[in-house]
């Protein structure tokens, strides 16, 4: 506004008044102040900010296109909670889908690169912490879903996921008497796996039972099944299968199918997720509840805050936990 002002010869109140369009201004100062603005704003790459209050009025949200492909559903609810939140306050959201590639060039996403939007929300593990770093470091206010970092605490939210998965595996060793149980996991650096991971350990535990995990590279319904197979060469006693999502619980059962093991009268599966498949499969699928669109709408309001605080930055990064619900169906041998 300063320069505004002294490139068109007018106190910085008059250049005030301009742009926010009130009276007592000649129509010849007005056209000349805003045509300096414009002349400024577009040069300066900053054409979407409000010109007092400097905010594009947009939130980003950056997802892996991995966790688009592996947690279709659950993404496409998170979505909706941010958009519910998002429109409710008069702010946009603007999507981008990145890859490992598009990790390893730092900052160069539009959004980031010419501050398109005033706060991001990262979704999923499979995006690089040192690329959320790099996002950080530019002081844009942030929000994780599905993910938590070691090295910098920035505000997360995510499901009640260790908890969930030890009443699901003990629910498989109390109910229904299984003593070997594997458990599916993702990599060990997404804080999904590393916390249902530990679910699975201390139910084991807790029943002196001894642990055994498959990690695998990604948690698709491809690699899924193909962990099943090395399941049964490896632990051939096993009797159920605990997966860490529903894509995996799947492909579970798909290769049970194939080797012509019946599910659940040879080995039981239960997933993670609730996907809008799980009771449709055959058999139902016995899974966790997450509530996906609550989580998006918790990290909108929570990044919103950030950004419309006046206070400093330098605030206390909160983690949030939503609770979840065991669903029991047929792939355990409960009845329908």
């Amino acid at each position: 506004m300063g320069e505004i002002a002294r490139i068109a010869g007018v106190s910085i109140s008059t250049v005030s008044r301009v742009l926010n369009e009130k009276p007592g201004i000649s129509p010849e100062t007005r056209k000349r102040v805003l045509d300096i603005y414009k002349d400024i704003i577009t040069s300066s790459g900053i054409t979407d900010r409000h010109p007092i209050t400097g905010k594009t009025h947009t939130i980003g949200q950056i997802l892996h296109r991995k966790y688009l492909s592996t947690e279709y559903y659950t993404s496409f609810q998170n979505t909706i909670g941010i958009h519910e939140i998002a429109q409710r306050v008069g702010y946009h959201l603007l999507t981008a889908f990145i890859t490992d590639e598009d990790m390893d060039i730092e900052l160069q996403l539009p959004m980031i690169k010419e501050k398109k939007v005033d706060g991001i929300i990262f979704m999923g593990s499979q995006i690089k912490s040192s690329f959320i770093h790099d996002a950080a470091k530019s002081g844009i206010p942030i929000v994780l879903i599905d993910n938590k970092l070691k090295e910098k605490e920035l505000d997360c939210v995510l499901d009640e996921n260790e908890g969930s998965v030890y009443e699901l595996t003990q629910h498989l060793i109390q109910k229904h008497n299984h003593s070997n149980i594997v458990f599916l996991s993702g990599p060990k650096a997404w804080i999904i796996s590393r916390e249902r991971e530990t679910g699975y350990r201390l139910a084991m535990e807790k029943a002196s039972l001894q642990s055994k995990i498959i990690y695998m590279p990604e948690t698709t319904l491809e690699s899924g099944f193909n962990a099943m197979k090395k399941v049964v060469e490896e632990f051939p006693e096993i009797t159920a299968v605990v997966a860490v999502n529903d894509s995996v619980a799947t492909g579970s059962i798909y290769a049970c199918r194939e080797m012509g093991y019946p599910v659940p009268g040879k080995i039981a599966v239960v997933g993670f997720g609730d996907t809008a498949c799980a009771n449709l499969f055959s058999p139902p699928l016995t899974t966790v509840q997450t509530f996906a669109e609550e989580i998006g709408k918790k990290a909108a309001a929570r990044l919103i805050d950030l950004i419309e605080s006046e206070a400093d930055r330098e605030h206390i990064p909160l983690t949030l936990r939503l609770p979840t619900r065991m669903i029991f169906r047929g792939s355990c041998g409960c009845a329908p």
